[in-house]
């Protein structure tokens, strides 16, 4: 029987090799493993062969009893254990063929289910990842939650599938006034609510290509940090609505960083220059 196991493993040496060792001695056998570094911790996925008689419970206390924390465990194939870059090259092939698959094929990669309009109200009970393909807007949800890395590798797939459509990205993010003229501006303290609203409406790869990483939510410290701290910040506002901020931040006399993030609906209209 195979199983897909994941779980999060403290960062520090042995680990790995004690959930080995836990494994050899109860005659589980490790047929693949992918690696997800994190910052609490890592993620780890393996792929297992148990004997005949044991059920889930059993893989799950296999692990835990080897340190393992948030343990998941499902049956699978030996589909899983087709190597990870192969089966994304063979989804973009078949994504050239019929783009209407893209929710299915990138679903499969992640081992996530598409989500639809009649599926919104289950979004509390999982972890959720949107990505825009070209004209198609992509939600999956599964009960794990997405690592960076998978996020990345998201991102990384809807570009070059993008490029496959031959159509530029339709955003279906709800916008603050698309109609509206914006005003730049330098930001205060009381564009805080604004700009988490801002980063509630950006879509995974937009909050993705900005931080680095998977920000689920900008909370208000975060927030108040991105419009004063360093050299302060411009924000973009329509109305009441932020729909861009910039950040600079010094790093050495005579040198500064700066970051943008643009709301989906306002990209690609000039706001960035």
């Amino acid at each position: 029987m195979l199983w897909r196991v994941r779980t999060t493993l403290p960062d520090r040496p042995g680990s790995l090799a004690a959930l080995a060792r836990h494994c050899g001695e109860r005659s589980v056998n490790i047929l693949g493993l992918q690696i997800f570094p994190g910052v609490s911790g890592v993620t780890d996925e393996l792929v297992l062969r148990a004997p005949s008689a044991w059920r889930l419970a059993d893989v799950a206390a296999l692990v835990e009893d080897a340190g393992g924390r948030h343990v998941s465990v499902a049956a699978c194939t030996e589909h899983a254990l087709v190597d990870g870059p192969i089966q994304y090259l063979h989804a973009l092939r078949r994504l050239a063929d019929d783009p209407a698959t893209v929710a299915a094929l990138l679903g499969r990669l992640l081992d996530a289910e598409p989500v639809g309009a009649a599926d919104a109200d289950l979004d509390a009970v999982s972890d959720h990842l949107r990505v825009a393909v070209g004209p198609h807007r992509v939600t999956l949800r599964r009960t794990a939650p997405f690592t960076a890395t998978e996020h990345a590798r998201a991102v990384a797939f809807a570009e070059v599938a993008g490029e496959l459509v031959g159509t530029p990205p339709a955003y279906d993010v709800p916008s603050a006034d698309p109609e509206g003229t914006p005003e730049v501006r330098l930001a205060t303290y009381a564009d805080t609510p604004a700009l988490m609203r801002m980063h509630d409406r950006c879509s995974a790869d937009t909050v993705y290509k900005r931080y680095a990483t998977p920000l689920t939510r900008l909370d208000e410290r975060m927030a108040r940090r991105l419009l004063l701290s360093g050299g302060g910040a411009l924000v973009a506002g329509v109305g009441d609505e932020v729909v861009d901020a910039a950040t600079v931040y010094v790093v050495e006399a005579g040198l500064a960083e700066v970051a943008l993030v643009v709301e989906d609906g306002w990209q690609r209209r000039g706001l960035g220059s």
